[in-house]
């Protein structure tokens, strides 16, 4: 069910058909940086799903450890957004505008996303590289 969260936040973040850029695309070195940005974008994007669809929260929150979802996910999101407003700031100190920081975090949600190695096929392909960009995810917000 978590993947189904994110998998909507990484929809709601990029509208068009997410795809690798050309290999002269000035975004194709993705930062440490770039990336935790994506995963901000990501977790603030979750959390946005989750406080429109309370009813997601309630389901996620059912069974063993159910209760820790809830603060867990409004802590990421809360970060998240501490860390994407931190970029935006940082990126127009040095002349970028908002959606330029925006778009590089994007794109690297969506390349750590397509790069993530599965063994699948078909939507268990989808949940694996879900759960591969919310472990990754998880450990560069850690750093």
């Amino acid at each position: 069910m978590l993947h189904l969260i994110f998998a909507a936040a990484l929809a709601s973040s990029t509208t068009p058909a997410v795809t690798k850029p050309a290999a002269d695309s000035p975004i194709t070195a993705q930062t440490k940086t770039d990336q935790k940005f994506g995963c901000a974008v990501l977790f603030v994007g979750a959390d946005e799903v989750i406080r429109r669809n309370p009813g997601i929260l309630a389901k996620l929150s059912e069974g063993d450890g159910g209760k820790a979802v809830a603060p867990l996910l409004k802590m990421m999101g809360v970060s998240g957004e501490a860390i994407l407003n931190s970029a935006i700031a940082e990126g127009t100190a040095r002349g970028e505008k908002p959606s330029d920081v925006y778009r590089r975090a994007v794109s690297s949600m969506a390349s750590m996303m397509i790069d993530a190695p599965v063994t699948k096929t078909g939507d268990e392909a989808n949940e694996e590289r879900g759960m591969a960009l919310f472990t990754n995810c998880l450990s560069l917000m850690n750093e």
